[in-house]
């Protein structure tokens, strides 16, 4: 059995702050951990009650899609055995936390760990200020298990890696704060969500709408009408499963229908946010829109200048032709003839390729819906 060597444990460190600045380096730094730490695999879990999200080392990412698939995640007893053991800044393995007795009853230990032809792990809690996101390594039967001295040396490490999430975290709330002002530029509602189904970030529309259709529960989002939970829950949880496979297409979202008192449901969409978003580090995972039948959809006046080199007047006469305002009235409000208002919708017909104004009103509605 190879011991871990002292002097390649700063390598992991120096890995750690390479991935918390650049997500997808984390299958990498795992696998140079894995090596380093005589492991066959090395893991990072965000540990969420709903969907929660890993990075792994190539080796291990069959087996941690077994994990989440067969739902192991919310059967794991090890993050909650290392806070109520408060051991949770301190490193761990299985007869650290569990007695022979507690292990052979383990359905998760036999069931996916033994069963995987793995004998024991190394692990430790990286980050546990807005839920638990844990480190592990696992060795296989054959390479044996991890002892005493293993884990002695992985102590002196901690320290540093707990620092490099922590400035993960940093790096990555500043990039939810970026989503955050796409979000806040959405026409419809929107909303970030994260792990545990509670809000990020909504813009304007987006709080309106919770309001109106949502209460909150221990912090999560659950639709007011009892009708609407079950699928609402479904949905996110369709959503967070796409983040860690590939065999949950988009195409199999499924409208929610939100009821309120007073007026016509709500119609939201829930959707996995992908790319550099999906940091295990970062707190938006999901993106909620929220339509409402009753609200008139709108697009900016600068939108028909940028795609159709309107000037600004133009572009206002547009807007207020597509709404169903008469040139009289348009020309009374701006304090201008009706002349020009007729001018200016000429022009707008030359640039757009439209010949009338019912034409040109359809054209700026299916703008409209594209971009709303």
């Amino acid at each position: 059995m190879k011991w871990i060597n002292d002097t390649e444990l700063p390598d992991i460190v120096a890995g750690f702050w390479d991935a918390a600045a650049q997500p997808d380096e984390w299958s990498r730094v795992l696998q140079s951990a894995s090596e380093i730490l005589h492991a066959e695999g090395a893991i990072i879990i965000n540990h969420a009650p709903e969907g929660g999200s890993y990075y792994s080392s190539p080796r291990m990412k069959a087996m941690m899609e077994e994990f989440f698939s067969h739902n192991w995640v919310n059967r794991n007893p090890w993050p909650q055995r290392i806070m109520r053991k408060r051991l949770n800044k301190d490193a761990v393995t299985e007869w650290l936390l569990f007695s022979r007795e507690e292990l052979n009853r383990l359905e998760v230990y036999n069931d996916w760990t033994l069963k995987n032809g793995f004998c024991g792990s190394l692990a430790t809690i990286i980050n546990s200020d807005d839920g638990i996101i844990s480190f592990d390594c696992g060795r296989t039967i054959a390479q044996g298990p991890f002892g005493e001295k293993d884990v002695a040396q992985f102590r002196k490490i901690i320290p540093a890696m707990r620092n490099a999430a922590y400035i993960g975290k940093r790096i990555s709330e500043a990039r939810d704060a970026g989503a955050g002002d796409i979000v806040d530029q959405m026409s419809c509602g929107a909303l970030l969500i994260d792990n545990w189904g509670r809000t990020v970030r909504a813009n304007a529309a987006g709080e309106r709408h919770v309001r109106d259709a949502f209460e909150t529960m221990d912090g999560r989002l659950v639709p007011k009408h009892p009708g609407a939970r079950d699928r609402f829950k479904a949905e996110c949880n369709r959503a967070l499963r796409a983040l860690w496979t590939s065999q949950v297409p988009l195409s199999e979202s499924q409208a929610i229908t939100l009821m309120r008192q007073d007026s016509r449901p709500l119609v939201a969409r829930i959707f996995p946010v992908y790319g550099a978003m999906n940091d295990i580090l970062r707190r938006a995972r999901l993106l909620m829109i929220i339509v409402d039948p009753d609200e008139e959809a709108y697009i900016e006046a600068d939108v028909l200048q940028n795609v159709f080199g309107m000037t600004r007047s133009e572009a206002e006469v547009c807007l207020d032709i597509a709404r169903g305002v008469a040139p009289a009235q348009i020309a009374a409000v701006r304090r201008v003839s009706v002349h020009t208002i007729r001018r200016q919708v000429k022009s707008a017909f030359m640039k757009t390729g439209t010949r009338r104004q019912p034409e040109l009103a359809a054209l700026i509605g299916r703008l409209t819906n594209r971009l709303s």
